[in-house]
């Protein structure tokens, strides 16, 4: 339970970074990444708060919308990193994780069922494009300090996160009824504190290459 708590609240750890150095600009990668974590932040923590209070008992159709408008904002962060991600390439992607759900609720996976099969997918895409770009990078070898450029920490917030999480959507199904489930879901909330605390050093990397 605390962890969990703990988990839910690290979102506002890179979203105080972020406004913290807003006024000093950013780069396009963090002034998008931003976007993204002040949406998760705000998502957490009025489910927690929601579900604390008794007003819901299931956020799972919450989190088929917040699952599609995370695949969008991601796909814009990358699009700041890697080139050929153009627009045309980021709305086909969009509209077929859109019209994937949309099949999905009506034939396998309603709002009020986890949405594993899209979630994976997801983990999948951003695995992806962040062995892109760090191929891209060690091939180029244009960076001499890797640790310091903020798409560094971007891209293994997300190969970490992803990658893990892959894992719990690919087996939460069969492990729904076994004694491990809860093993499972600490798991998420320390990669979520993963994600969260790489997050904000990338946040503050961008910030210090700004000035």
């Amino acid at each position: 339970m605390l962890l969990s708590i703990i988990s839910t609240f690290s979102s506002l750890l890179p979203l105080g970074t972020w406004i913290l150095g807003w006024r000093k600009g950013f780069p396009p990668l963090a002034q998008r990444l931003g976007l993204y974590v002040l949406l998760s932040a705000t998502v957490e923590i009025s489910n927690w708060a929601l579900i604390m209070n008794g007003s819901i008992k299931n956020n799972l159709p919450v989190l088929h919308v917040y699952t599609l408008i995370e695949i969008g904002l991601l796909l814009w962060c990358f699009s700041a990193i890697i080139r050929g991600l153009n627009f045309y390439l980021i709305v086909t992607l969009f509209l077929g994780f859109v019209a994937l759900e949309i099949w999905l609720i009506q034939d396998w996976q309603p709002l009020e069922v986890y949405n594993t099969v899209v979630r994976s997918l997801e983990s999948v895409l951003f695995i992806l494009l962040s062995v892109i770009y760090f191929a891209k990078t060690i091939w180029n070898m244009h960076v001499e300090h890797l640790t310091q450029e903020p798409e560094f920490w971007f891209c293994t917030a997300l190969l970490l996160y992803f990658s893990g999480n892959l894992i719990i959507f690919g087996f939460s199904n069969m492990m729904n009824q076994s004694p491990l489930i809860q093993q499972v879901w600490i798991l998420h909330s320390i990669l979520n504190l993963v994600l969260n605390g790489l997050f904000s050093i990338g946040l503050w990397k961008a910030q210090h290459k700004t000035n």
